[in-house]
Order: structure tokens, then C-alpha cells, then sequence
């Protein structure tokens, strides 16, 4: 049941200011007071990413205890996939876990602490650009806006060394946006052909608009 910290700043508010939404929805999504309410809302599988782009999360997926079926174990081990919003540092997210834990937290020993900190690129640079204008010319009319992607990418290596780095693609509507985000390493996890009709001549016009 535990929420972490909300953050409704920053990239997420240009997202959603970037989007077409009605003035009072764009308002619940950008105050602490309304925001779960009007995630609510929100069509399947976008509240999902919503709710992931706004607060650091805590999954525990692994958990290990005791030796015999008979007997009941004198401790466990749980592994727990944590994945930080840009601001929650590491005595931020032992807090929160504190917080999670309640009053077993004195019983709770942590033995291996991750060191993968949230990250982002500028939007006003020449890759945003090109990406743009590209996007423009494959989807007439259609406007490139900031996110977050929710998962773990290979950008936060790239950004270490100062390199730019974007999660950028181009999806058909073939597939609905919520049945797409649960495909995430399922066992269905796919892209229709539409989608690399879209992707290849994106990539391709992206280099030449860089290199051009």
C-alpha cells in the first residue's frame, strides 16, 4: 500500500502542458491534493505509466526463507527492483523503504544497495530536432513532447560519458496503449510490422537530419 514521494515537477509538468487535455484534468495532474484521484481516470495502462513517471518505485520480486517445509523460518531475504524518479538519492529511497517497513524496519538489515541513478537529456538540443522533424513528416500534424521512460535503458550509460540520449520510437495504434504496456517481458512481447514501417525510415531520416 505504501506511495513513494510524488514529483510533479519539472519534465513531468512539461509533459503534461505539452498535452491535449482539458484545463481542469491538466490542473488534478499537476497537484499532489488531486493527483491519484485523476490517475484513477486515466484510460488502462496510461495510469500505469503515469503512476510510474511521478514516484520512484519499490517491487519486491524475489524472496527467499527457510530451509524445511515444518519449520517455520527464523529470517528471509527479499529482493526488491527499485527504480528512482531524478532526485531520490540513496538516503531518500532508505527512507522510504523505512516508511514502506513500518515498525519491522529495527528487524530489517540491508545487505547490497544498487547505485543507478535517475537521469535525463535536455530537450533543446540538435538530436530533439532532428527527431522532430522527422516524426513531423511521418505523422503530419503530430507534436513531440518530453516523458519518462519507466524502465531501465541504456541511456544512463551514455549520459555519464555527456552524451544526449533519447527512448524515442514510433508505434502503430494496430495495438492499444494499454495492451502494449503489459507486453513488457511477457511472454506475448512483440511490434507489428506497421510499427517498423514507422521505426526504419524514423532512424534512417534521423541520421541523415544529423549528418545533413
Amino acid at each position: 500500500k505504501y506511495k513513494a514521494p510524488l514529483h510533479l515537477r519539472g519534465l513531468w509538468k512539461q509533459f503534461i502542458d505539452a498535452i491535449d487535455l482539458p484545463a481542469i484534468q491538466r490542473i488534478a495532474l499537476t497537484t499532489p491534493a488531486t493527483f491519484d484521484a485523476a490517475l484513477d481516470r486515466m484510460p488502462e495502462g496510461t495510469d500505469r505509466m503515469m503512476y510510474a513517471a511521478t514516484r520512484t518505485t519499490l517491487s519486491p520480486n524475489i524472496a527467499h526463507a527457510g530451509v524445511k517445509v515444518n519449520v517455520i523460518p527464523d529470517s528471509a531475504e527479499v529482493d526488491i527492483d527499485i527504480r528512482t524518479l531524478a532526485g531520490d538519492d540513496g538516503d531518500g529511497v532508505r527512507q522510504m523503504l523505512r516508511d514502506a517497513a513500518g515498525d519491522l524496519w529495527d528487524d530489517i538489515e540491508v545487505v547490497h544497495e544498487g547505485s543507478n541513478p535517475a537521469t535525463s537529456s535536455p530537450a533543446n538540443t540538435p538530436l530533439w530536432d532532428a527527431l522532430t522533424k522527422v516524426t513531423q513528416r511521418l505523422i503530419p500534424g503530430s507534436t513531440t513532447v518530453p516523458f519518462l521512460v519507466v524502465g531501465a535503458t541504456d541511456a544512463r550509460f551514455f549520459r555519464r560519458k555527456g552524451v544526449v540520449s533519447y527512448g524515442y520510437g514510433l508505434m502503430s495504434e494496430r495495438i492499444p496503449f494499454g495492451q502494449f504496456s503489459r507486453m513488457f517481458h511477457g511472454n506475448d512481447e512483440r511490434v507489428d510490422q506497421e510499427t517498423l514501417g514507422l521505426m526504419t525510415p524514423l532512424w534512417e531520416g534521423a541520421v541523415r537530419e544529423m549528418l545533413g
